[in-house]
């Protein structure tokens, strides 16, 4: 008890001086057990699903924001080198980090702002290369090469991503260069189109290409320039893969989610059964995402059952919730069934035997038996219906039903009340009218005490030119049963 107190409060410690860190849960936290776990994990997320993990690295994240915010910032900054002799190397140059860094567009803004940097780019680089785009070598890295001939790669994707869109001297304020990217354009439509075809997506994805949600052509795929294309697919409105892909002309991709679901399902399992696995290599950049520190969490028999993966290691503990003397509400369907055990006595057992005195012997069994029933609760309250079957032991503790006789009962009936205490209404077969009170009362999870009282009503049957007269009927038993919610 002192080690696992003093692991707790270790662990704890940590996550309180540290980042904070996300929980993915097992089931769904009550209010109490996520604000007792957010609280010491420091959590900025709400509650996560293993969905969300498995999401976590493809998501729109503050980095995609913040990359885009940077391509704006770096055209502006790089713009006072447009005058200044080879200043087009710098604008060529330092572009081309924050257009690397584009991981996703996500609509027609997005486009816009990448398209204009593009453009920019492929100006100067014309202008400083000129006709030796082709040969120079530190021109490599931004020619591509189109029916043969070396054009600027830069204006290659701005085309891919708008193919039909004509040149502004907005974007580009020099004539020829503008007479230059419409030729380059001009190329590209006349060269024949990649194809991108999705491989056994969910019908609930939605595929975007380069910001654009798409359809697939009656041959099952998308039809694009060639050029760099960002590619994403949408499950639930949550990015859950992404692409980043340059493609020639008439070259056909594939696009396969590759979701790691069941690694993770896999992994989660292994630790809650204890065993400390290897993260698996498809689920490491999803907790990088996280920050590298991620609780795993469940609810326990007294307060969340925590495992934190983190650079160090795992380690488990629990938190405490502020529920544990609580008595959770119950689900409002149930179903029970119990053994039990008690009295029944009827003054038949007397008046049918051949020699009967009345004495309490004759008129008093043992009475044994099952319950089975359910029961709809709100609250307190509780309605329901059950059947109780009694055995009374005994040659002459037995019930006629025509000539024969029998040492059963069933009692169908009735209850309405609240959960400690019901009124119950059936019918003792075969012959008794019932009224009674019946008792639940819960001692652990799903186990009960059950107890039950009734009085059967005298009755009168015809039997052909004879009537039979049946006497009061009483009945007590208690039991053990055992509850399960719906």
């Amino acid at each position: 008890m002192l080690r696992f107190l003093a692991v707790s409060l270790v662990f704890l410690a940590t996550a309180s001086h540290s980042d904070a860190t996300e929980v993915v849960w097992s089931g769904q936290p009550t209010p109490a057990e996520w604000a007792a776990v957010s609280a010491a994990s420091g959590a900025q997320q709400g509650p996560m699903s293993l969905f969300d993990l498995t999401t976590a690295a493809t998501r729109i994240s503050s980095s995609d924001l913040e990359a885009m915010d940077a391509l704006s910032a770096a055209i502006e900054d790089v713009r006072m080198y447009e005058t200044r002799l080879d200043g087009e190397l710098v604008i060529m140059r330092d572009l081309q980090r924050p257009v690397d860094g584009i991981r996703i567009l996500q609509d027609q803004a997005d486009r816009d702002r990448l398209f204009k940097a593009l453009t920019y780019q492929g100006f100067a680089v014309d202008r400083f290369f000129m006709d030796g785009l082709a040969t120079q070598d530190d021109a490599a890295p931004f020619r591509e090469t189109v029916s043969g001939l070396s054009v600027e790669r830069p204006w290659v994707d701005a085309v891919a991503l708008e193919p039909d869109r004509d040149i502004s001297p907005y974007e580009i304020a020099e004539a020829p260069q503008r007479v230059a990217y419409t030729a380059v354009r001009d190329e590209i439509s006349r060269a024949l189109p990649a194809t991108l075809v999705p491989v056994d997506f969910p019908a609930e994805a939605t595929l975007f290409v380069d910001g654009r949600a798409v359809t697939l052509s009656p041959t099952g795929g998308v039809r694009v320039p060639m050029g760099r294309h960002l590619m994403h697919v949408l499950i639930d409105d949550v990015v859950v893969q992404r692409w980043d892909m340059r493609v020639l002309a008439g070259e056909e991709r594939a696009l396969s989610l590759d979701l790691p679901t069941a690694d993770a399902q896999t992994w989660m399992a292994a630790l809650w059964n204890g065993e400390d696995p290897a993260l698996p290599e498809s689920l490491a950049p999803h907790i990088d995402a996280l920050g590298g520190d991620v609780w795993f969490a469940r609810q326990g028999r007294r307060g969340v059952d925590v495992i934190r993966v983190g650079p160090d290691g795992v380690e488990r503990t629990q938190v405490e919730t502020g529920e544990a003397s609580q008595t959770k509400e119950d689900p409002p369907f149930s179903l029970f069934g119990a053994v039990n055990a008690g009295w029944l006595s009827s003054g038949n057992f007397s008046l049918d035997a051949p020699d009967g005195a009345f004495t309490v012997g004759e008129v008093n069994s043992a009475n044994f038996g099952l319950t089975v029933g359910g029961s709809y609760s709100r609250g307190l309250i509780r309605i329901g219906a059950g059947f109780q079957l009694a055995y009374t032991p005994g040659e002459a503790h037995v019930a006629r039903v025509g000539s024969s006789k029998t040492p059963f009962r069933a009692y169908p009936y009735l209850a309405a009340g609240i959960k400690p205490l019901q009124a119950t209404f059936g019918y003792a077969l075969p012959h008794h009218p019932t009224a009674g009170l019946r008792s639940e009362i819960a001692l652990t999870k799903g186990i009960e005490l059950q107890g039950t009282v009734w009085y059967g009503l005298a009755t009168t049957r015809s039997r052909g030119s004879d009537d039979y007269q049946s006497l009061p009927l009483y009945a007590a038993t208690v039991g053990v049963g055992y509850r399960f919610g719906l």
